[in-house]
């Protein structure tokens, strides 16, 4: 063993440790998602590589130069040349690869995200707050730091809704009927009241993933990168039917969202773009692509013309509401989006990302975020807005917490028993929540005001 490590040159030996510390640093970036350690190393392994290939090269060069000054040893010296052509071939294709690591790092941005995450790193207060756990049927919490009024949440019906993942959830606008999809492939109608199911059908062939509506339309998303359009009928009993199917995706649908004035319907897929869609013509009206990355999921606010959207690498970008102009980014995020939301004034911005955080703007700042929230121990899959501009989150872990935009310690917490929350849902008054989770239950929470 020790022979051997002698007869090993030290650069063979920096090659073999560097390409073990890239090894630990892919499981720490896949672990605790630190990219940078892992890019680091691996931009060394390949400069050692190539070093190590060109010192191989001379080497031969300098064996091949000597026996050809021996004509006893002149067919070995053509084997040496042939085998320097093939190293030689071997540093073009290492050096190909280095040029295309170097393309790969400017086309993603990836040295502004590093500064980006040095600065959040400087920015970031050590301390994690530890808020105060409440009952997971009743809680009560101060609606706003400086007033006295409290809110009064009970837990009303608990519906056994699908056979696999909630994964979005919609409340109508007349505040009578509870719309869910689910990765079991089926769109289902409830009686928000009563619980009861008024209507179920297979809707896609795949696991559906989103969910809009509007009055007597919905639309619906997922795997099989459709995009399908179902009529309510409720004149004797409640129904749907198909009326369009979108197919200019290539990628699976992770979100749609409408703007009911303008009748325009938007779509974010895993093939970059945002597409806008007329909604009485099915017509495709704009696409946009964001190079950042795959869309996971988008918000908008009609009134300011304004599309927001979240992708995997942690941008979150601003498109023109009905042409898809770019806008511009809002700076301060590194880690992959899972879930955004506007206030109805359209003042602010949250962006619910897989480590855990909440990312909150206040508009017209978008240098960096009002607040970074520390808000759950999971992925933050979705968030909601209320009236009052409460901030409602769901979390991997299985909690649903209360945010106020004044603080960043949730104003109360709801515990789901470790049930994984994938969505919520309020109604138009905010005094109703609904929460979907991974088991395929629904749940709903009913406000009461009190003194």
């Amino acid at each position: 063993m020790m022979k051997s490590l002698k007869l090993l040159h030290w650069l063979d030996i920096t090659e073999y440790l560097v390409i073990f510390l890239t090894f630990i640093s892919l499981l720490i970036y896949l672990f605790f998602h630190k990219l940078i350690l892992f890019l680091v190393f691996s931009l060394f392994s390949l400069t050692v590589n190539l070093i190590n290939r060109i010192r191989q090269q001379y080497k031969i060069r300098k064996k091949i130069n000597s026996n050809l000054n021996n004509k006893e040893d002149f067919n070995i010296s053509i084997a040496k040349i042939n085998q320097g052509e093939n190293i030689s071939e071997q540093i073009a294709l290492i050096e190909r690869n280095i040029d295309k690591l170097v393309d790969y790092l400017e086309d993603n941005r990836l040295v502004e995200r590093i500064k980006q995450l040095e600065n959040y790193q400087k920015e970031v207060k050590p301390e994690i707050i530890s808020p105060t756990v409440i009952n997971a049927t009743r809680f009560k919490y101060q609606k706003k730091p400086q007033t006295t009024a409290a809110m009064d949440w009970k837990l009303i019906n608990t519906i056994d809704a699908h056979k696999d993942a909630v994964t979005r959830l919609r409340i109508n606008d007349e505040q009578n009927y509870l719309f869910s999809v689910s990765w079991d492939k089926t769109l289902k109608i409830w009686d928000l009241k009563t619980g009861g199911i008024i209507n179920s059908i297979a809707a896609h062939n795949q696991g559906i993933l989103t969910l809009a509506g509007n009055g007597q339309l919905v639309v619906t998303g997922g795997f099989d990168q459709q995009i399908k359009l179902w009529s309510i009928d409720n004149k004797e009993s409640v129904s749907l039917k198909q009326e369009q199917i979108l197919t200019n995706h290539s990628g699976s649908i992770h979100d749609l969202v409408i703007a009911a004035n303008k009748k325009i319907l938007i779509s974010g897929s895993y093939d970059q773009t945002i597409k806008q869609w007329d909604l009485q013509t099915g017509q495709k009206i704009t696409s946009s692509l964001d190079e950042s990355g795959a869309i996971y999921a988008i918000a908008i606010h009609e009134d300011s013309q304004l599309i927001v959207s979240g992708s995997g690498d942690g941008t979150v970008s601003l498109w023109k509401l009905q042409t898809g102009e770019s806008l511009g980014k809002l700076a301060g995020n590194i880690c992959s989006v899972q879930s955004l939301a506007i206030s109805q004034d359209g003042q602010f911005v949250a962006a619910g990302c897989i480590d855990g955080t909440i990312k909150l703007w206040q508009f017209p700042q978008t240098e960096k975020p009002l607040h970074t929230l520390n808000a759950h121990d999971g992925q933050v899959m979705s968030l909601v807005f209320d009236p009052d501009n409460l901030l409602f989150s769901g979390g991997a872990e299985g909690t649903i917490k209360i945010w106020h935009k004044d603080s960043e310690q949730p104003l109360a917490v709801i515990l789901e028993q470790h049930q994984r929350i994938l969505c919520l849902a309020l109604n138009q008054s905010g005094d109703l929540l609904v929460s979907g989770n991974l088991q395929g239950v629904i749940k709903i929470w009913q406000l009461n005001l009190t003194a």
